[in-house]
């Protein structure tokens, strides 16, 4: 499972980083493995270089950052 990403307004990150906690905590009750999105992209994502053209949706830059979350998590299982 994975957290919700960063989306950088602070309003906005209350409510991603509060979302990640509940899928967390919901990832460990099942023992699945969870993935950090919201620490692997909180401050390291521009929003003029990472994001398409709608300012939501990552582009090729921004979703190099969550396949390198999910990787750091998921090679140790392979």
């Amino acid at each position: 499972m994975a957290g919700v990403p960063s989306f950088g307004s602070s309003k906005t990150n209350q409510k991603a980083e509060s979302a990640s906690r509940i899928i967390r905590l919901a990832a460990a009750e099942n023992g699945l493995v969870f993935v950090p999105l919201y620490e692997a992209t909180r401050g390291k994502l521009n929003p003029l270089l990472d994001y398409a053209a709608d300012w939501f949706h990552p582009n090729s830059r921004g979703y190099q950052v969550r396949a390198e979350a999910f990787w750091e998590k998921l090679e140790p299982r392979i």
